[in-house]
């Protein structure tokens, strides 16, 4: 198994750009894994490292290509969300384009010489790839919460989280600019994104590893002989699974800096709130719900754009096809 940063003696031994990049014997599709887009968040990355460490063990049992990822190497080392920038908010066409025309010459802050690294990374992958590539977005949330997915409008971005025994979130990437999902969907590739609980709980390595097992399995990448660790990937997900099985995003609430957010206590992922119940208090006062539905990731953390999320549930998962044949 390769293991080697992208620019060597950049980073120290605990975090490094590539967490494992593996070659089967056996031709087919390219999976690219990324943990630790937030520097608060390194169950992805764990969750990465173990998936490496059997594929490296059996190169001959899978089909493809596996390329674990590192997203924000510095804020990991430093415990810190980000150091200047969310890098999960700046993968605008504006700003890679940038990144492609000055390279990392003309960086002038840490998260976007982490983003140069990542998309240099991607972008070596895409051109060297024939087919479209799968990417799996790791990460966990301030709050106690059961994993979910997050999928793209489009329609292979749906079909490629089909399988996942977990609750399917829609609608989210048109309420939040500069993702990293959104720059692989609009360069034509797939992208999901999995929230595997709070950040740091014993649980998250585990629920994210199972995520990598059963996105592998629907992209059809591997055999037979991982139908054990598929069973066991599908049970771990299915006993913990909370939440319906799609929510649609309808409301985003945005704050800044200065606002003074405060989440009111006690609020979990898919809980039902009403409309006008009050969900949290700025320095301008009460905030409540607009409408009723279902609350996603209230924020109970110093750092972030958004304080919460309402969506409605709906099913349209049924209609959705599986890569795997």
């Amino acid at each position: 198994m390769e293991r080697t940063d992208s620019r060597p003696g950049t980073h120290p031994p605990r975090f490094q750009r590539i967490i494992g990049r593996v070659r089967s014997e056996h031709r087919g599709p390219t999976f690219v894994g990324i943990g630790g887009m937030h520097g608060n968040e390194p169950a992805g990355v764990h969750a990465l490292e173990r998936v490496a460490r059997v594929l490296g063990e059996n190169r001959d049992k899978f089909r493809g290509q596996f390329v674990g990822l590192t997203g924000n190497v510095g804020a990991l080392h430093a415990g810190l969300r980000f150091q200047a920038k969310d890098l999960n908010r700046m993968w605008m066409d504006e700003q890679v384009d940038s990144l492609r025309k000055s390279g990392s010459g003309e960086i002038r802050y840490a998260e976007a010489q982490e983003q140069y690294e990542i998309l240099t990374e991607l972008e070596s992958l895409m051109e060297h790839s024939n087919e479209k590539i799968f990417v799996l977005d790791l990460h966990t949330t301030s709050v106690k919460a059961a994993p979910f997915a997050v999928v793209t409008e489009d329609f292979l971005s749906r079909s490629f989280a089909a399988s996942l025994p977990i609750p399917i979130i829609i609608g989210l990437t048109r309420h939040l600019d500069g993702t990293l999902m959104e720059y692989v969907s609009e360069v034509g590739h797939i992208p999901i994104t999995v929230e595997g609980g709070q950040h740091d709980s014993a649980e998250a390595p585990k629920w994210l590893e199972a995520a990598v097992w059963l996105a592998m399995d629907s992209a059809d990448m591997l055999s037979d002989d991982f139908s054990s660790r598929l069973s066991i990937a599908s049970r771990t997900l299915e006993e913990v699974a909370v939440g319906p099985r799609e929510l649609e995003v309808r409301y985003r609430h945005g704050i800044a800096e200065d606002d003074e957010f405060r989440m009111e206590p006690g609020f979990e992922n898919f809980q039902t709130v009403k409309t006008n119940q009050l969900l949290a208090r700025d320095r301008r006062g009460e905030i409540r719900s607009p409408s009723d539905g279902r609350i996603l990731m209230p924020l109970y953390q110093n750092l972030g754009e958004e304080g919460f999320f309402i969506g409605r549930e709906c099913d349209h998962r049924r209609h959705w096809i599986p890569f795997k044949k």
